[in-house]
């Protein structure tokens, strides 16, 4: 495979890929540190670091002293989309290094709204990017000054200490081109604490020499607590509580003013970049919020078992294989069309438990055998088989009297996880834990005060009398094995036959359960602290096993962002929503990652409805993705506003009120509402003339009356779609750019639409969009539907369903299948009442013009005739038309319902010609259409006020 290749700019300082094994500047040190990286993946690691900073950090100049491209209020502000769990803060950690190497003079990293999230990011920039040794105060006062310093950020009683170096210091330090390097807290008083100390220094350094300062601000986690809803927030005074804090306490990171339109002055520059990867919240808020990512967007990739470098892609061939790939929704939703083994769909119970009126415990007997039971076999059985392939024991640890570091982390078994996810309230977490432990106790009896000690020699007793729903694990993870090995190379995952069974089942009585806990993790005092798996050395410098090696936890939303449990195996996942989010829960899939090693003992317990979700969440995720990483391939385009999706049954993000849903499809009969009776007039006229001399046309008669004309040819949806695009409108002019058909750009990066198919949407207009109607009355909006059905015929796009199957993904369905049914259209020209048409071609052929309602320039009234009669032989309704052409039998009507055609059958595309209003010299041309079922959809958000 060849690395991409990595293009330098003149005016920027680098460091190649070749460059950094030698450890020369900030990011060849931060490089040659990474453990655990594949010359591939630091390659792309490297690339895409290099891109944020060339295209986000210094796209409009800098990286050289010369800001004179820079907007007039000195700030760049953009966002770098990751995937969860996924490693965004190695990114982070590598575009903080190269914007120090190119000179960026401050760069405040934002470590998250938590204390354990923040000292976590703390640790990792300070040991990591900092050479910073655990243990000790050492700081390279030569290189940098680190905030907090490493010692203060667990002792320091107050925020001054933290956040505060000697000024003098810091000013000498910037003078001489040397950076300050902060990680805050995103809590408005740890912001404001950091901003008073940093801009008077940064100010005067700025006087103090030739070139500008460059403040880079690094948000992590950016869409949890960085997010202001102005439009919520509109008319509340500045001292009201609904007036969100953080946000503008972070533009005030380099603002003097609200809403952070500029820097402080005149020779401060900022880049501001959110990194998270649920980005809907971010992209969704208004242009003019303080942290609206106007300037650019990115996306990071992550290694798969396939996917070329470049053009970039999601996903990139890891050529060292399963173990060292990332497993996110297209490993436990589907892969290529197909189900996967790894979600285990649980039967619904009559309530869940958030949602139920009863006791906890009343349903006791059921909740254990239909959701928790077999999850904890598969926990158990799981631990045993990872214990069975590496050698290792807990017994040999236990043999070892004052072990050192060295020698526990030779020995411990790797960590092993499960995750019960009850719900978000806090008592249910308690009330799970006590009926983990009753059921590996056996015999019913609760758990003494809230310590949920497993009863080893109980839990032996279960296994004997239920052995066979145990040993049918075995067979499962085989199954799985055999699943990745087909696809991933999976070889060396483990899979013990049967006839191991004994051992495993020995391993169970002996070390699994005896060291086995369940944790508690949630926001209660009475809950554990947060999970440690990895030996320590504590304050008389004994070694320490960690707590958590094997471990049950119970948790909520703490669990949601951030926090990663090693050796994730398992999960029950027991939560509802009566209002789910995209964004929220996609966080709370907490078995993403790189999870390689043991993939096929990996199991979601889920209701169906919740896997629909997430799979939805997925498929949403992946569109959005891959428009933005289609964006990245097109070097025309550095400030995309991509397209954000969302379901019927689920919104794209709670954080940005009054949003709007806009559908795909336009549905199943649509009008074309714009009432043209100004100088395009007479072009569509002309439309229909042409094409009524073009084709050969038949008389439809039904009943013994004429209802008009109809084409004998039939048309693709291609044809229809040239068809629509001949419409021409003085009042009605979208554009590409318009906020309701820029999606139709979208689309075409999500799914890599060939260039001999681009545009999708064929507007002849310029200049801004002037929308008289709707998309889905709109000619060029629904021929750009057309066009895009049409090209999906032949590609698994993400983020879209059939409008027959609205619950499978499109990357699942028969695409052989839908091409042999996709559409052809009847055209017919509909004859009204209202006498012979004025055109005199129009005339010659028998038109007749109709009677509609018209109202600024659109038709209030729409379709006629459409009640069909009671006889046998009465016409059936103009969205029926072409029924009486081909003798089909016509779909059922519904009460209320659209009168949606099967898949498979023909669309129609139906001419009115209609009687202009008093005094206008020409008719008005339009047409309805009917559109089968069958065609592509997606619902985007977009903001109210668009």
């Amino acid at each position: 495979m060849q690395i991409e290749t990595i293009m330098l700019t003149p005016n920027a300082s680098r460091a190649s890929i070749d460059g950094s094994s030698t450890g020369t500047g900030w990011w060849g040190r931060y490089a040659a540190g990474l453990s655990g990286l594949s010359s591939t993946s630091l390659a792309v690691l490297d690339a895409d670091s290099q891109y944020i900073l060339d295209n986000g950090i210094f796209g409009v100049g800098g990286a050289d002293g010369d800001f004179s491209q820079w907007p007039p209020g000195r700030l760049r502000k953009g966002l770098v989309m990751g995937a969860v769990q996924s490693g965004k803060t190695a990114s982070l950690l590598a575009v903080a290094a190269k914007a120090l190497d190119a000179k960026a003079d401050i760069v405040v990293v934002l470590g998250g709204t938590r204390t354990a999230l923040w000292k976590q990011t703390f640790r990792r920039l300070a040991t990591q990017l900092d050479g910073w040794t655990p243990g000790t105060d050492r700081l390279c006062r030569r290189r940098r000054t680190l905030l907090p310093a490493p010692h203060l950020i667990d002792l320091a009683e107050s925020l001054e200490s933290i956040y505060f170096e000697t000024p003098n210091l810091v000013k000498r330090s910037l003078l001489n081109d040397r950076p300050l390097i902060a990680v805050v807290m995103k809590q408005p008083d740890h912001l404001e604490k950091f901003s008073r100390f940093m801009k008077p220094i940064a100010e005067e350094a700025a006087l103090g020499r030739d070139r500008p300062v460059h403040i880079v601000v690094i948000d992590d986690e950016a869409d949890d607590g960085s997010i202001l809803d102005s439009d919520t927030e509109a008319g509340e005074p500045i001292e009201s509580a609904l007036r969100k804090q953080i946000p503008r306490r972070i533009a005030r990171l380099w603002s003097d003013q609200d809403p952070g339109v500029e820097t402080f002055n005149c020779k401060i520059f900022c880049t501001y970049i959110a990194y998270t990867a649920t980005p809907q919240s971010n992209i969704l808020q208004a242009d003019h919020n303080p942290l609206s990512p106007n300037d650019f967007i990115c996306a990071l990739r992550v290694p798969g078992a396939q996917g070329e470098l470049s053009p970039r892609n999601p996903t990139y061939l890891e050529l060292t294989g399963l173990e060292s790939q990332y497993t996110g929704g297209d490993i436990f939703y589907s892969r290529n069309g197909e189900n996967t083994p790894f979600c285990e769909l649980l039967e619904k119970t009559e309530k869940k438990l958030e949602e139920s009126d009863e006791s906890f415990f009343a349903r006791e007997e059921r909740v254990c055998e239909q959701q928790l039971g077999n999850a904890l076999r598969a926990y158990f059985v799981a631990g045993a088989i990872r214990l069975f392939q590496s050698g290792r024991r807990f017994s040999d640890i236990a043999s070892l009297k004052e072990p050192s570091l060295q020698e526990l982390r030779a020995k411990l078994p790797a960590p092993h996880s499960m995750l019960i996810h009850p719900g978000a309230q806090v008592l249910t977490h308690f009330e799970m834990a006590e009926l983990v432990s009753r059921w590996t106790n056996g015999d019913g009896e609760p758990a003494e005060s809230d310590d949920f000690k497993i009863r080893a020699d109980r839990l032996s007793l279960r296994l004997e009398e239920e052995e066979s729903l145990w040993k049918e694990w075995l067979r499962r993870f085989r199954d799985s094995k055999a699943f990745l090995m087909d696809r991933d190379g999976g070889h060396n995952l483990p899979a013990p036959e049967d006839d191991d069974w004994p051992e495993i089942r020995e391993l169970l009585r002996s070390e699994v359960f005896p060291s086995t806990r369940v944790a508690v993790i949630n926001s209660d005092p009475r809950s554990d602290d947060s999970p440690v798996f990895v030996p320590f050395e504590a304050e008389d410098g004994s070694a320490q096993k960690p707590a958590n090696i094997y471990s049950i936890f119970v948790s909520g939303n703490v669990m949601a962002r951030g926090l990663t449990l090693e050796g994730l195996t398992t999960t029950l996942f027991l939560r509802s929503s009566r209002s789910p989010v995209a964004d929220s829960q996609m966080q709370m899939q907490r078995w993403f990652g790189y999870r390689g090693g043991y993939l096929n003992l990996c199991r979601v317990f889920l209701y169906r409805e919740q896997y629909d979700l997430f799979s939805g969440y997925h498929e949403a995720d992946e569109a959005l993705r891959r428009e933005i990483l289609g964006y990245m391939n097109d070097p025309a385009l550095s400030a995309p506003r991509p397209t954000v999706l969302q379901g019927v049954d689920f919104q794209a993000t709670g954080k940005i009120a009054n949003l709007h849903a806009l559908p795909l499809s336009p549905g199943a009969e649509v009008f074309l509402r714009v009432a043209e009776t100004g100088t395009k007039s007479p072009d569509n006229e002309l439309l229909l003339v042409r094409l009524l001399a073009k084709e050969k046309w038949l008389n439809l008669s039904v009943a013994g009356t004429e209802r008009g004309l109809y084409m004998t040819r039939t048309l693709s949806l291609l044809e229809v779609a040239e068809l629509l695009e001949e419409f021409r409108y003085d009042n009605h002019k979208p554009t590409a750019n318009g906020v309701s058909h820029r999606r139709w750009r979208s689309l075409e990066y999500q799914h890599e639409i060939d260039v001999g198919k681009r545009p999708l949407f064929r507007s002849t207009s310029t200049g801004s969009s002037i929308d008289l109607v709707p998309p889905n009355a709109c000619p060029f909006s629904i021929a750009a539907y057309l066009r895009l059905w049409d090209a999906l015929l032949t590609r698994r796009a993400r983020g879209i369903s059939p409008t027959d199957q609205r619950d499978v993904p499109w990357s699942m369905i028969d695409l052989a299948s839908y091409r042999a049914t996709a559409p052809k259209f009847t055209i017919g020209v509909r004859y009204g009442s209202s006498g012979d048409a004025q055109h005199p071609d129009l005339k010659a052929r028998g038109v007749q013009r109709m009677d509609r309602s018209v109202a600024k320039g659109r038709f209030i009234s729409t379709w006629g005739s459409r009640n069909p009669g009671s006889a046998i032989d009465s016409y059936l309704g103009d969205q029926l038309f072409d029924y009486h052409v081909t003798k089909r039998s016509p779909p059922k009507r519904v009460d209320g319902e659209p009168l949606w055609r099967p898949r498979g059958d023909g669309g129609l595309l139906l001419f009115h010609v209609v009687a202009p209003p008093s005094g206008e010299p020409n008719d008005i041309v339009t047409a309805g259409l009917a559109i089968p079922l069958g065609g592509p959809d997606h619902i985007a958000a977009l903001r109210a006020l668009n």
